[in-house]
């Protein structure tokens, strides 16, 4: 468990990393606009991408919990964004302050996918990190900080 611990702070820096690059190329390079849920996705994995190098390199559990709570928060919006695009879940009224429907996944319709969305990729990330930060508290291979 300890060598596993030593090594997930470093997937989930590289999980949060590949999905802000990821939001951010869908958004600036092919032109997709984010909806409501997605900048709420967004809210919680950017800044994890920021403080996850410093949590690694201070091996900090103040920052491995912040990024754990983070992770489920940013998770279960991107469940029921997932869910509402897949049509199980009804879709909440976001096109009053956008002009992108939250149930419309421009990924979906570009690879004609039934199932692959950006939500389910954003869960996944979010998985992978809170995971991670789960394996580092547990495994506590990161030193208790004194207070």
């Amino acid at each position: 468990m300890k060598a596993l611990g030593e090594i997930t702070p470093f997937v989930a820096l590289l999980a949060s990393w590949i999905a802000m690059t990821g939001s951010l190329y869908m958004s600036e390079m092919l032109r997709w606009p984010p909806c409501p849920l997605c900048w709420a996705q967004r809210t919680f994995m950017y800044p994890m991408a920021l403080f996850l190098p410093v949590a690694v390199y201070n091996r900090s559990p103040r920052l491995a919990k912040l990024a754990l709570i983070m992770s489920v928060i940013g998770g279960s919006i991107a469940f029921y964004h997932y869910m509402e695009v897949m049509h199980i879940f009804p879709p909440v009224p976001c096109n009053l302050v956008s002009a992108v429907p939250c149930e419309v996944d421009l990924l979906m319709i570009s690879l004609r996918s039934s199932w692959l969305a950006i939500p389910l990729l954003a869960l996944t990330a979010f998985i992978i990190i809170g995971v991670s930060m789960f394996i580092v508290l547990k495994s506590r291979v990161w030193a208790v900080e004194e207070d």
